[in-house]
Order: C-alpha cells, then sequence, then structure tokens
C-alpha cells in the first residue's frame, strides 16, 4: 500500500523552537514498516495552527489532493492532534479521507480504519459529526449551501450538514447504495423494504423499513449522483 505522512507543528512550537517535526515523522515510519507500506509522500504544515483548514494549510490541502486523487492508500499522522486541533474539523478530514477510499492511521491513538475495530470507530466518528454539525452551525431549519438553500426535511439520507455544505454520512451512505443495487436487481419497493429488515439493517426514521420510505430514498436518485443543491451551483457529494 502507498502511504503518505503528514507533518505538522504550530505556530508557538516553531516560535519557541521546540518542534517535533522528526519524532512525528519517526514515529509514523515505524507504523509504515510494521505494517508493511511504502512511504510514497510525506505532508509537512510547519508553524501552522490546528485550527485552520485546508485553505490555510498547504500541507494539509496537498495531503488531502492526493486522497482526492487516490494516490494513496493510507494518510498516516503521530496523533489525531496533529491532523487538527478542533474535533469537528478533524472529524470532517478523517471522514473525507475514508470517503475516497484511502485508509487513515494515528499512531498515538491507535486509530486503523484497516482493521474492523478502525471501520466501528469510524462510525462513530461519522455520527459524531452528525451532532456536533447539528448542534452548532446549523440549528436553525435552513442553512445555506453555496447559492441554494435546503432545510431539514430536504436532506436526504445519507449525508450530513458540512462546513462547506452537505458531506457524505459514511454510515448512511451504505444503506443507500444497498437500497439501490436492490433495486437494480430488480426487487420490488415492498421485497426491497424486507431485505432490509432480513439484514438487520434498521431504518433512520423508525425501526422497520416500508415501501413508501424505501421509494423516498429511490425518488432522490438525482442528489445521490451528484445533482445540483437547491438553486445554486454547489452540488451534492455523489454516493452511487
Amino acid at each position: 500500500m502507498k502511504a503518505a505522512i503528514y507533518l505538522r507543528s504550530s505556530p508557538q512550537e516553531l516560535e519557541e523552537g521546540h518542534q517535533d517535526l522528526a519524532i512525528q515523522r519517526e514515529k509514523c515510519e515505524a507504523m509504515a514498516i510494521l505494517k508493511g507500506w511504502d512511504i510514497t509522500a510525506v505532508f509537512v504544515d510547519d508553524g501552522h495552527d490546528g485550527l485552520l483548514g485546508e485553505a490555510d494549510r498547504p500541507g494539509l490541502a496537498e495531503l488531502m489532493d492526493a486522497v482526492h486523487g487516490q494516490e494513496v492508500d493510507v494518510a498516516i499522522v503521530s496523533a489525531l492532534d496533529r491532523l487538527a486541533s478542533k474535533i469537528n474539523l478533524t472529524l470532517s478530514l478523517v471522514i473525507q479521507i475514508a470517503n475516497y477510499g484511502s485508509a487513515f492511521v494515528s499512531c498515538k491513538e491507535g486509530l486503523d480504519t484497516n482493521t474492523p475495530s478502525g471501520l466501528f470507530v469510524l462510525d462513530i466518528f461519522s455520527s459524531l459529526a452528525g451532532l456536533e454539525g447539528l448542534s452548532t452551525a446549523f440549528q436553525g431549519d435552513q442553512y445555506a449551501a453555496g447559492n441554494g438553500q435546503y432545510d431539514r426535511e430536504q436532506l436526504p439520507l445519507g449525508y450530513l450538514r458540512g462546513i462547506k455544505g452537505p458531506e457524505i454520512d459514511i454510515v448512511n451512505a451504505r444503506i443507500v447504495r444497498r437500497i439501490f443495487e436492490l433495486r437494480n436487481e430488480g426487487y420490488s419497493l415492498e421485497e426491497i423494504a424486507k431485505w432490509l429488515g432480513f439484514e438487520g439493517i434498521k431504518s433512520p426514521v423508525g425501526e422497520q423499513w416500508t415501501p413508501s420510505r424505501v421509494k423516498t430514498i429511490l425518488d432522490d436518485q438525482d442528489k445521490y449522483q451528484g445533482g445540483t443543491v437547491g438553486d445554486g451551483e454547489q452540488s451534492w457529494p455523489p454516493i452511487l
């Protein structure tokens, strides 16, 4: 697997000369050796605040570009706080990395989304991201996304309210894909609802799936394929 390392020192660490970039790198390299991964890239933000996003951290932007371009299979950091210093940004970045098919590893916390336990933690992260978004910036009934508007009733299953617009909820996105897979295999709405129940998949609205609930999701196919959000220029992140 192709591994990328991300290193960051804070402005204060840079000013005081207490940088530990070399130590961070050693820990990440040791993890890669342990896992048998090839290090193909190292991205560095020297003297950058962990509260800042991609737009203000060139090393982080390069890492995310590499992830989006599927140039790396796994992103490694020495600790979660090196990736970001606030929880909602950390959650958003880890979920983005997973959504684009790459694994994420944090040496200090022992988090590895290549493993079943790591995927379980990632599912928890996804749920926390939803709670974080709903409890802070998106308490109103409407949220402006670009020039478009969508309210809570219009947010389809499989999406979260992200900082810059809708983001994929990796847990519920799996349910959405399963529903479309069953539809493409020729199952009726009632049969899909039954199959979801047989597979132990709970409906986000109540405990049991209904044909009408399945139809609601199928009717949002354009959004799941990357359609435009509201009347604006922004698009839904594609799930299908």
